[in-house]
Order: C-alpha cells, then structure tokens, then sequence
C-alpha cells in the first residue's frame, strides 16, 4: 500500500478522493491502476504530490471530456503523463517506443541503435513506469512490459497523441537524424560494426 510504504496518515487518501478516482474510472480499470502507478511514482516528489496533480487533472479534464467519456479520458492521462516528462527525456522516450513498436526486440539493441548507455535507457523509461515496467534486473536480458497496449496504441495514432505522436512530424524528424548520423558514421570509417542487428539503424 502506498500509504503504509511512505508512512503517510491513516486518513490519506479521504474517502472523497477515492470516491472520485473510481467515478472517474467509470469501470476502466486500466485507467485507475494507471493513476494509482503514477501516484506511486518513484521519480516524483511523492504520493501526495502526484495525487494533487491527478485531483487537479481531474477536475480539469471532467470538464472537457464529459463524465461517460473514459476512453477520451485515458488518452487525457496518457498525454499529461508524456507532457510531464523534460523535453529532451521525452525525445528519448519517444525514439524508444518508435523503435520498440517497429522493430521490437531486447532492450539493449534498441539502446545501441539510439547511441544510449544502459544508464540512459533505464532513466528515459523510469519517466513511463507509469505504463511500463521492466522485466529483469539484467540489462543484456531485460524486458520492457507495457502493462497495457492501449498506451503504444495512443503513442502511435496521431489522432489521439497528437504533438506526441511517435510517427508523423516526429519520425520526419527522427529519419533525418538517423540519415545525417549515418552519413557521419560511414564517412568517418571503413568496416564499420553496428552494435547490433543493422535495421534497428535503419529504422
């Protein structure tokens, strides 16, 4: 329980907040176990910060989508979760999934296709753990579990993801990258060996 791993007072959450969370949850129950994760988040202030975000998300989204809305709500909840990630994160983050969602395979592959140290990937990813978890302590044989696939279904129809779509405008911008990266690379060196299978690089 989140209250008893933080020590917080036998009264928190009110029962007013829970009955709110779960009217907004409206029987979805991906979308209240995604706000409870978040709640719990590890890289935030603690429990009863991400809850005044969630309550005040709440309130202002109740407002938009309507009350029998849960999907478009979701969704609402997907994007203050992406937006609330530092703009160079949330790059990494996005090249994360657009490889995973196209290419799939091990973590580590993807890492060396995107230049990042184990390091890296695992912070980028720290800042969804809302939505994903690892799988394994291990980098070389870590696992990335989305605990549901709507959330790389938002990430991928710019319909509903909109500015922070992982195609579109963003993979424009990500091939480009790629091709300039590549040119350099293969400018630079004869034989070159690509730190893993070749069409994660071509992605």
């Amino acid at each position: 329980m989140i209250r008893e791993d933080h020590s917080l007072l036998v009264s928190w959450p009110s029962e007013e907040v829970l009955a709110l969370l779960v009217e907004r949850g409206a029987g979805l129950w991906i979308y209240v176990v995604t706000i409870v994760r978040f709640i719990k988040d590890e890289n935030s202030l603690g429990p009863e910060d991400q809850l005044s975000i969630v309550l005040e998300f709440a309130k202002d989204v109740s407002a938009k989508v309507g009350p029998d809305n849960p999907l478009a709500e979701m969704d609402s909840f997907y994007t203050l979760i992406m937006q609330r990630i530092p703009p160079k994160v949330r790059t990494t983050v996005q090249k994360i999934l657009f490889v995973y969602s196209a290419a799939g395979g091990p973590p580590h592959h993807i890492a060396n296709a995107l230049c990042l140290s184990a390091e890296q990937f695992r912070r980028a990813c720290a800042s969804i753990q809302s939505v994903m978890e690892f799988q394994s302590t291990e980098f070389k044989s870590l696992n990335l579990n989305f605990y549901h696939a709507s959330f790389l279904d938002f990430m991928t129809d710019p319909q509903r993801s909109r500015d922070l779509c992982i195609y579109g405008d963003f993979l424009i911008g990500y091939r480009r990258e790629r091709l300039v990266w590549l040119h350099e690379v293969c400018s630079r060196s004869t034989g070159t060996v690509f730190p893993g299978p070749i069409w994660y690089f071509m992605l």
